[in-house]
């Protein structure tokens, strides 16, 4: 079940009076599962790319990121509540900013402060790389099976019932039902992203008497590397919920068994 949260984001703002900030760091707290934790980039580089500062400068960003997360470290168990986490924002000052905390519903506190920081703060060029790493070996797998030669469709979108949303697939198969194949790379935000395709998933199926055109959902997902046990409980978990919402799952590794159960669905 989900728990209440608040996250805030830490930013750096060289002219207060400008309001021009670049995110720095997330902090996230659940009161009811007594939670609080942060997490700071490792480096300037957003900084820079941002405002265009160097040396001593940048140095004096350093500073002030580690007094923070002195400081952080130091209160941390005064934080119990959102309002606790509001009055301690509001003490800051310097070109450090946290900003006021905004809900979110959280399922695992710290997968989800992983989450929060690579979408908000963190480098998003190597998951896009990827994924489309991911896409193309699932396009690979399939493509070289003569027997779905012809068979298979590209780039397929469909509007998910309920929530209005569109689900897109770059590869599916018809039989009857659409079934669209969404490859779904491991990383820092893969069990958020199987949250939403879990859902999507399960509107397809409870509502595919009301579409025009039925829809289902399969999913490639990517193989964690060995010794990586952020990925790993990553893809545990999304395996899991998938498991929960009985939607078909395939690994990376397992891509040639996707490509038989694909086989037999068109047979």
């Amino acid at each position: 079940m989900p728990t209440r949260g608040y996250y805030s984001l830490i930013q750096f703002c060289p002219d207060t009076c400008r309001l021009e900030a670049a995110n720095i760091g997330v902090v996230l707290l659940c009161p009811d599962a007594g939670f609080f934790d942060f997490k700071l980039a490792s480096n300037n580089d957003r900084v820079r790319r941002f405002f265009g500062l160097e040396g001593v400068q940048l140095g004096r960003v350093s500073d002030a990121r580690r007094a923070l997360e002195s400081r952080f470290r130091t209160e941390q168990e005064r934080f119990k509540t959102v309002e606790d986490l509001v009055q301690f924002n509001r003490s800051l000052g310097g070109n450090l900013l946290v900003t006021d905390p905004r809900p979110v519903k959280v399922y695992e506190p710290a997968v989800e402060l992983d989450n929060l920081f690579n979408t908000l703060v963190g480098n998003r060029e190597a998951v896009t790389s990827t994924r489309t790493g991911l896409r193309q070996r699932l396009r690979q797998t399939l493509d070289a099976r003569p027997a779905l030669k012809g068979k298979l469709l590209y780039d397929q979108k469909v509007l998910v019932p309920i929530t209005g949303s569109i689900l897109r697939a770059p590869v599916a198969f018809q039989n009857g039902t659409l079934n669209l194949i969404a490859p779904l790379p491991i990383g820092r935000r893969t069990f958020a992203q199987a949250r939403d395709l879990a859902l999507d998933g399960d509107l397809l199926r409870k509502h595919r008497r009301e579409m025009e055109n039925p829809a289902e959902l399969w999913i490639a997902l990517g193989t964690p590397e060995e010794g990586q046990e952020e990925d790993q409980r990553q893809q545990r978990l999304s395996l899991e919920l998938f498991s929960e919402y009985g939607l078909p799952v395939y690994s990376e590794d397992r891509l040639d068994l996707l490509a038989e159960a694909v086989e037999a669905r068109l047979h």
